[in-house]
């Protein structure tokens, strides 16, 4: 290579290397979010209130179906005349206990999916306030990551979830304040 060429790649490289020294080395953790969500308070209390929830509604479909057993060994000891009567309310309580399990399930679904957004929306807020509060570059989530050298990373699972406690016992809080009327 001649000279003349070398001299203005060797200053490059200097300057290159002189710009790469100032260059601050990204600042990076990560947060197990399962962990997260799974340690949340909101969460816990959600999961509790949705198991009230089915169980109540498992005890309405268990009075349901005593009467639909109730009603069917009636029918066994019933004149073909009153059984044909009787036949149709069977039934139409089977359909009725049928259409209480599915709407049941839908429903409890639903409500658990509106719940895990909420919390996951709280849980990317969280997430990206301490990460601008501590000047992180980039935070990753655990999960996402099939292999990590975490000797040089910060593990933020626990202030996530500190933070994310916090928050909730506020809003619980400010609702417990605020008169039923305006709730």
């Amino acid at each position: 290579m001649p000279v003349k060429l070398l001299l203005p790649l060797l200053s490059l490289a200097l300057a290159a290397g002189a710009f790469a020294s100032d260059v601050k080395a990204p600042k990076i953790a990560y947060v197990d979010t399962e962990t997260a969500l799974n340690n949340s308070r909101e969460y816990k209390d959600c999961s509790l209130a949705l198991l009230d929830i089915q169980d109540d509604k498992e005890e309405e479909l268990r009075k349901m179906t005593s009467e639909i057993d109730a009603l069917g060994d009636k029918l066994k000891v019933l004149s073909e005349a009153k059984r044909q009567e009787e036949e149709a309310k069977y039934q139409a309580l089977i359909a009725r206990a049928s259409r209480f399990a599915e709407d049941t399930d839908k429903s409890l679904r639903e409500q658990r999916s509106l719940d895990l957004n909420r919390i996951a929306n709280k849980l990317k807020r969280v997430i990206e306030e301490i990460g601008q509060k501590d000047k992180y570059t980039l935070v990753i989530d655990l999960k996402a990551i099939v292999y990590l050298d975490r000797s040089e990373m910060k593990d933020l699972t626990d202030d996530v979830v500190l933070k994310l406690n916090d928050d909730y016992a506020r809003e619980k809080e400010r609702q417990s304040k605020t008169p039923n009327r305006v709730k």
